[in-house]
Protein backbone atom coordinates (compact mmCIF):
# COMPACT_ATOMS: atom_id res chain seq x y z
CA UNK A 1 0.00 0.00 0.00
CA UNK A 2 1.33 3.63 -0.89
CA UNK A 3 1.73 6.28 2.25
CA UNK A 4 2.06 9.64 1.31
CA UNK A 5 4.71 11.34 3.11
CA UNK A 6 4.87 14.56 1.26
CA UNK A 7 2.82 17.31 2.94
CA UNK A 8 0.84 19.41 0.47
CA UNK A 9 1.77 22.98 1.28
CA UNK A 10 -1.33 24.17 2.86
CA UNK A 11 -0.75 21.14 5.13
CA UNK A 12 2.16 22.92 6.96
CA UNK A 13 -0.49 25.61 8.31
CA UNK A 14 -0.49 23.33 11.34
CA UNK A 15 -1.01 25.53 14.29
CA UNK A 16 -3.70 28.02 14.47
CA UNK A 17 -2.18 31.11 16.11
CA UNK A 18 1.06 30.62 14.51
CA UNK A 19 2.75 33.17 12.33
CA UNK A 20 3.58 32.26 8.66
CA UNK A 21 4.89 33.19 4.92
CA UNK A 22 2.63 32.19 2.60
CA UNK A 23 2.87 31.88 -1.09
CA UNK A 24 -0.33 32.43 -2.87
CA UNK A 25 -1.19 31.83 -6.71
CA UNK A 26 -2.79 34.87 -8.04
CA UNK A 27 -3.33 33.81 -11.59
CA UNK A 28 -1.81 31.34 -14.31
CA UNK A 29 -1.16 33.07 -17.97
CA UNK A 30 -3.74 31.10 -20.23
CA UNK A 31 -0.70 31.33 -23.30
CA UNK A 32 2.51 30.73 -21.66
CA UNK A 33 1.48 29.04 -18.28
CA UNK A 34 3.21 31.50 -16.65
CA UNK A 35 2.42 31.55 -12.53
CA UNK A 36 2.20 34.63 -11.01
CA UNK A 37 2.03 34.69 -7.09
CA UNK A 38 2.71 36.51 -4.05
CA UNK A 39 4.15 36.06 -0.91
CA UNK A 40 1.97 37.28 2.18
CA UNK A 41 2.94 37.02 6.33
CA UNK A 42 0.65 36.67 8.63
CA UNK A 43 -1.21 34.45 11.63
CA UNK A 44 -3.22 31.16 10.79
CA UNK A 45 -6.40 32.44 12.66
CA UNK A 46 -8.20 29.06 11.59
CA UNK A 47 -9.86 27.36 8.75
CA UNK A 48 -13.47 27.73 6.61
CA UNK A 49 -15.07 24.81 5.01
CA UNK A 50 -17.60 24.98 1.87
CA UNK A 51 -19.26 21.29 2.57
CA UNK A 52 -21.30 21.73 -0.67
CA UNK A 53 -18.64 22.53 -3.10
CA UNK A 54 -16.00 20.42 -1.13
CA UNK A 55 -13.39 23.22 -0.48
CA UNK A 56 -11.38 24.55 2.03
CA UNK A 57 -9.89 27.54 3.36
CA UNK A 58 -7.20 29.23 5.38
CA UNK A 59 -8.20 31.65 7.01
CA UNK A 60 -4.87 34.21 7.58
CA UNK A 61 -4.59 37.67 9.25
CA UNK A 62 -2.01 39.08 6.81
CA UNK A 63 0.75 41.38 8.88
CA UNK A 64 -0.31 45.17 7.91
CA UNK A 65 -3.85 44.04 6.85
CA UNK A 66 -6.61 44.52 9.54
CA UNK A 67 -9.02 41.89 8.91
CA UNK A 68 -8.65 38.08 8.08
CA UNK A 69 -8.98 36.73 4.53
CA UNK A 70 -9.54 33.23 3.49
CA UNK A 71 -7.68 31.38 0.86
CA UNK A 72 -8.24 28.58 -1.55
CA UNK A 73 -5.61 25.51 0.31
CA UNK A 74 -5.64 24.66 -3.81
CA UNK A 75 -4.22 27.85 -4.49
CA UNK A 76 -1.79 28.07 -1.52
CA UNK A 77 1.88 27.08 -3.32
CA UNK A 78 4.38 27.31 -0.38
CA UNK A 79 4.37 28.06 3.39
CA UNK A 80 6.93 28.39 6.19
CA UNK A 81 6.65 28.60 9.27
CA UNK A 82 7.87 31.76 11.44
CA UNK A 83 8.47 33.59 14.27
CA UNK A 84 5.70 35.99 15.47
CA UNK A 85 8.92 38.65 16.08
CA UNK A 86 9.59 38.02 12.27
CA UNK A 87 6.01 38.21 10.63
CA UNK A 88 4.56 40.56 12.85
CA UNK A 89 6.65 43.58 11.75
CA UNK A 90 5.59 47.55 12.52
CA UNK A 91 4.25 50.00 10.21
CA UNK A 92 6.23 52.08 8.45
CA UNK A 93 6.27 55.35 7.44
CA UNK A 94 9.42 56.64 4.92
CA UNK A 95 9.69 60.22 3.65
CA UNK A 96 10.53 60.07 0.21
CA UNK A 97 14.27 62.33 -0.63
CA UNK A 98 12.98 64.22 3.22
CA UNK A 99 9.66 65.93 1.39
CA UNK A 100 7.05 66.24 3.88
CA UNK A 101 3.43 65.33 4.13
CA UNK A 102 1.14 67.31 4.85
CA UNK A 103 -2.34 66.21 6.49
CA UNK A 104 -5.46 68.04 4.21
CA UNK A 105 -3.10 67.51 0.97
CA UNK A 106 -5.03 66.61 -2.33
CA UNK A 107 -2.74 63.21 -3.15
CA UNK A 108 -2.92 60.50 -5.44
CA UNK A 109 -2.63 56.56 -3.78
CA UNK A 110 -0.86 53.72 -5.13
CA UNK A 111 0.57 50.16 -3.86
CA UNK A 112 4.10 50.34 -4.44
CA UNK A 113 5.31 47.09 -5.48
CA UNK A 114 8.91 47.78 -3.79
CA UNK A 115 7.50 47.47 -0.05
CA UNK A 116 5.87 45.20 2.18
CA UNK A 117 2.18 45.67 0.96
CA UNK A 118 3.03 49.49 1.57
CA UNK A 119 1.59 52.13 -0.55
CA UNK A 120 3.28 55.74 -1.79
CA UNK A 121 1.99 58.96 -1.32
CA UNK A 122 2.23 61.16 -4.35
CA UNK A 123 1.05 64.94 -4.19
CA UNK A 124 -2.01 65.29 -6.95
CA UNK A 125 -0.16 68.85 -8.17
CA UNK A 126 2.97 68.23 -8.63
CA UNK A 127 3.46 64.48 -8.90
CA UNK A 128 6.28 64.14 -6.52
CA UNK A 129 6.58 61.36 -4.46
CA UNK A 130 5.62 62.40 -0.82
CA UNK A 131 6.24 59.17 1.50
CA UNK A 132 5.47 55.53 1.36
CA UNK A 133 4.03 54.24 4.26
CA UNK A 134 1.75 51.06 5.34
CA UNK A 135 -2.01 52.22 5.27
CA UNK A 136 -3.52 55.24 4.25
CA UNK A 137 -7.19 57.17 5.01
CA UNK A 138 -8.66 59.46 2.24
CA UNK A 139 -11.45 61.50 2.11
CA UNK A 140 -13.39 62.59 -0.81
CA UNK A 141 -12.05 59.77 -2.48
CA UNK A 142 -12.11 58.87 -6.40
CA UNK A 143 -11.25 55.68 -8.32
CA UNK A 144 -8.88 56.38 -11.20
CA UNK A 145 -7.83 54.07 -13.75
CA UNK A 146 -5.51 55.15 -16.82
CA UNK A 147 -7.30 52.95 -19.87
CA UNK A 148 -4.12 53.56 -22.02
CA UNK A 149 -2.24 51.99 -19.11
CA UNK A 150 -4.33 49.31 -18.17
CA UNK A 151 -4.15 48.53 -22.09
CA UNK A 152 -0.36 48.57 -21.74
CA UNK A 153 -0.16 46.41 -18.88
CA UNK A 154 -2.51 43.83 -20.36
CA UNK A 155 -0.70 43.81 -23.52
CA UNK A 156 2.79 43.37 -21.81
CA UNK A 157 1.98 41.75 -19.19
CA UNK A 158 3.79 43.96 -16.40
CA UNK A 159 2.78 45.64 -13.81
CA UNK A 160 2.82 48.94 -13.81
CA UNK A 161 1.65 52.48 -12.12
CA UNK A 162 -2.24 53.07 -13.91
CA UNK A 163 -4.40 52.96 -11.44
CA UNK A 164 -4.89 55.00 -7.73
CA UNK A 165 -7.05 56.65 -5.24
CA UNK A 166 -7.26 60.59 -5.09
CA UNK A 167 -8.27 62.29 -2.26
CA UNK A 168 -7.79 64.98 0.68
CA UNK A 169 -4.93 63.11 3.12
CA UNK A 170 -6.48 62.33 6.65
CA UNK A 171 -3.99 60.30 8.37
CA UNK A 172 -2.03 57.70 7.68
CA UNK A 173 -1.25 53.85 9.65
CA UNK A 174 -4.64 53.49 11.06
CA UNK A 175 -7.17 50.56 11.07
CA UNK A 176 -9.99 49.92 8.66
CA UNK A 177 -13.47 50.20 10.30
CA UNK A 178 -16.18 47.51 10.43
CA UNK A 179 -18.62 49.59 8.24
CA UNK A 180 -15.70 49.70 5.19
CA UNK A 181 -16.05 47.28 2.40
CA UNK A 182 -12.97 45.93 0.56
CA UNK A 183 -12.45 47.26 -3.15
CA UNK A 184 -11.28 45.78 -5.66
CA UNK A 185 -8.79 46.29 -9.12
CA UNK A 186 -8.08 43.80 -11.86
CA UNK A 187 -6.77 45.31 -14.93
CA UNK A 188 -6.98 42.00 -16.45
CA UNK A 189 -11.27 41.46 -15.84
CA UNK A 190 -12.02 45.21 -15.75
CA UNK A 191 -11.20 48.21 -16.67
CA UNK A 192 -12.74 49.86 -12.98
CA UNK A 193 -12.57 49.26 -9.32
CA UNK A 194 -15.31 47.27 -7.90
CA UNK A 195 -16.74 47.01 -4.87
CA UNK A 196 -16.74 43.83 -3.68
CA UNK A 197 -19.78 43.01 -1.43
CA UNK A 198 -22.36 43.92 -4.81
CA UNK A 199 -19.42 43.59 -7.57
CA UNK A 200 -20.18 46.54 -9.05
CA UNK A 201 -18.16 49.67 -10.39
CA UNK A 202 -17.70 52.59 -7.98
CA UNK A 203 -15.99 55.99 -9.07
CA UNK A 204 -15.86 57.60 -5.64
CA UNK A 205 -16.29 56.95 -2.00
CA UNK A 206 -16.72 59.43 1.01
CA UNK A 207 -13.44 58.02 2.76
CA UNK A 208 -11.03 55.09 1.92
CA UNK A 209 -8.45 53.37 2.98
CA UNK A 210 -6.06 51.97 1.34
CA UNK A 211 -4.40 48.92 3.62
CA UNK A 212 -2.33 45.65 2.64
CA UNK A 213 -3.59 44.32 -1.08
CA UNK A 214 -7.02 46.55 -0.76
CA UNK A 215 -8.56 49.92 -0.51
CA UNK A 216 -12.24 50.46 1.92
CA UNK A 217 -14.15 52.29 1.24
CA UNK A 218 -17.07 53.38 3.62
CA UNK A 219 -20.42 51.40 2.24
CA UNK A 220 -21.80 54.52 1.37
CA UNK A 221 -20.84 55.00 -1.99
CA UNK A 222 -21.64 56.28 -5.35
CA UNK A 223 -21.78 53.54 -8.11
CA UNK A 224 -21.23 53.62 -11.71
CA UNK A 225 -24.64 53.51 -13.92
CA UNK A 226 -23.24 51.95 -16.99
CA UNK A 227 -26.31 52.47 -18.66
CA UNK A 228 -26.61 56.26 -18.01
CA UNK A 229 -23.07 58.16 -17.78
CA UNK A 230 -24.19 61.22 -18.78
CA UNK A 231 -26.78 61.51 -16.77
CA UNK A 232 -29.69 60.40 -20.04
CA UNK A 233 -32.13 57.40 -19.16
CA UNK A 234 -31.43 54.77 -22.35
CA UNK A 235 -34.42 52.85 -21.97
Amino acid sequence: MFNRTTKKPYELLSTVGGYYEVTILDDVDAISGEIKSSTIRGELRGWDFDEDRGIAYAIIFENGATRAEEYFTGDILAVKPMEKAIANENMFFTPFKERTTEIGLNVDVYRNLHTNNGYSIRCAKTKLVLTHCSTVHLINARFHVSESGRQKTVREKRKRVHAFVRGELVAYNVLVPNDFVKVLYNPYHTPLFMESETNTPIMEAEEVICCGKYAYAKKKTKEIDLFDIKGENHE
